[in-house]
């Protein structure tokens, strides 16, 4: 059996998360200070990343 591979580690994989999700709330705060349209837009752009990360754990595809 191969045990080498290039995949992260499940808790690189977490604190890979856990900075995304950090980040996506700092940039949320960020906008709600400044009404900022572009930092809408990027705080927008976090959130459905984190949401597509998040549907594809829990739901995810054999393909």
């Amino acid at each position: 059996m191969n045990t080498t591979h290039n995949s992260p580690s499940p808790e690189a994989v977490h604190k890979s998360f856990c900075k995304s999700v950090l980040q996506m709330l700092d940039k949320q705060q960020e906008y709600f200070r400044t009404r900022d349209p572009k930092v809408l837009g990027e705080s927008k752009k976090m959130e459905r990343n984190v949401r597509n990360y998040i549907d594809t754990v829990l739901n995810p595809t054999l393909f």
